[in-house]
């Protein structure tokens, strides 16, 4: 029993989780904590953000469990950024951001070091010169990552890979689409070029666990981001699923990728903030002069100090006048901070999940598994589809069930079935044009929005 939960324990200090996630918009301190509490829950160590939407670039501390590493432009456009949580924080080595479109963070491993990039390609839409600039800041960044280190690619290619048999070696054979558009043909050629595998298309899922974007009007799904890595370690990377369940209000899901790299182990120290000085009883003229006299005594002779280093010298100042404070003033309690995401926030959180469950288990085909259930089914799907009329007829005698009837929004009569819909209008028909989104990625017919 004793070593079945070490094997256990082993396991789970080995396989670690990555992710990447396109959040539309971090702009608000709510949608941040938001997806915080979804990737913490799910157990991810560092999370590759896209169109963050944060201004500039630097790096700061989120909770006492979170570093977040931002590479902005000048505007609140794009945004990469990388959310590093838990122990992960003490084992990163470095981190450069680049532009609004990519970033590099590197990590201590034990036997490798990793080398993560976090990009957001160009959409299909865009110029040719923007594609062209983005890979080639891409190909520079990869070569500049040290030789042994694991590197890593991941992030929004907005790329469809297909099932071409001649890609096979490089995007494997289980994508969710079979043609390949030119925002992949691109990300093929590169990962080619360098030795490097389309790791996400040789994980075998249902495809509703593949998928990584959906329209928000739910009549599109693609597979557009992706991980990529080099072939030396091609094998690290031992599966590639989506969390469906995160909501951060985007049409992009969660995306995880299973590590098998066996990381360091840091002692971990966790840092105490210095108590702030009473510096209010300084007022009183006693609490004044005992701290004066207390100083005093504390700070040494002249001539015990001349030939010291000035280093050594102002420790030595430095110590006497805390020592002093600490016994004379005194601190101030620390505040404690007020918690403004009460239980309202977390009640309208859960109605807005409980209701993102829904719409998922409507995708999704509900399952009959009762013999009767399966039977009436089938029955009903004969009537209705192979008899036609006559099913309509049986069903007003009562042997059978009848669809029920749709009415209008305005109370009028039912439309019978052989009424007949007048076409659109040419003035129909523009409008319905202009409400559609631009710079979107294909749908079922190939054509771009």
């Amino acid at each position: 029993m004793e070593v079945c939960k070490c094997i256990r324990k082993a396991l789970r200090d080995y396989v670690k989780k990555l992710g990447t996630w396109n959040c539309k918009t971090l702009s608000s301190d709510v949608k941040t904590r938001i997806a915080f509490d979804e990737v913490w829950a799910r157990g991810f160590e560092i999370v590759a953000l896209q169109e963050v939407c944060w201004k500039g670039v630097t790096v700061r501390q989120y909770r006492s469990n979170c570093t977040i590493y931002q590479s902005g432009g000048e505007t609140r456009e794009l945004g990469t950024a990388f959310m590093v949580l838990g122990a992960m924080q003490q084992r990163v080595i470095g981190w450069w951001p680049i532009n609004e479109r990519m970033c590099r963070l590197r990590i201590r491993g034990r036997f490798f070091n990793l080398s993560i990039i976090n990009v957001h390609s160009p959409h299909i839409g865009s110029t040719y010169d923007e594609k062209e600039a983005f890979y080639t800041q891409l190909e520079r960044e990869y070569d500049r990552c040290p030789k042994h280190d694991v590197k890593v690619v991941i992030g929004d290619l907005n790329a469809q890979v297909g099932q071409e048999e001649a890609y096979k070696p490089t995007i494997g054979s289980f994508s969710v689409h079979q043609l390949t558009n030119d925002n992949s043909l691109r990300l093929i050629n590169y990962a080619s070029s360098k030795h490097i595998g389309i790791r996400s298309t040789f994980s075998q899922h249902a495809h509703r666990h593949s998928y990584t974007w959906r329209h928000p009007k739910g009549v599109s799904k693609s597979q557009i981001r992706h991980f990529l890595i080099d072939g030396r370690h091609f094998s690290d990377i031992i599966d590639v699923n989506t969390y469906r369940g995160a909501n951060v209000d985007s049409d992009h899901f969660l995306v995880m990728a299973r590590l098998r790299q066996k990381l360091s182990v840091v002692n971990y120290q966790q840092s105490q903030a210095t108590p702030r000085l009473n510096l209010d009883l300084l007022k009183c003229a006693d609490v004044a002069e005992g701290y004066a006299t207390a100083l005093g005594e504390a700070l040494p002779a002249d001539n015990n100090i001349a030939a010291m280093p000035l280093a050594d010298h102002w420790r030595m100042v430095e110590r006497a006048i805390s020592t002093a404070a600490e016994h004379k003033i005194g601190s101030l309690p620390l505040r404690e901070k007020k918690e403004w995401f009460d239980e309202e926030c977390r009640r309208a959180l859960s109605e807005k999940n409980a209701a993102r469950a829904r719409m998922l288990w409507h995708e999704t085909r509900n399952l009959l598994t009762d013999e009767r259930e399966v039977i009436e089914r089938w029955k009903y799907y004969y009537e209705g589809h192979l008899n036609g009329a006559e099913a309509g007829e049986a069903g007003a005698s009562g042997r059978t069930r009848q669809p029920p009837q749709q009415h209008s929004s305005n109370n009028s009569d039912s439309i019978g079935a052989d009424d007949k819909v007048p076409p659109a209008s040419l003035d129909e028909i523009a409008s319905a044009i202009k409400q559609l989104e631009s710079n979107k990625s294909a749908e079922s017919d190939g054509l771009v929005a």
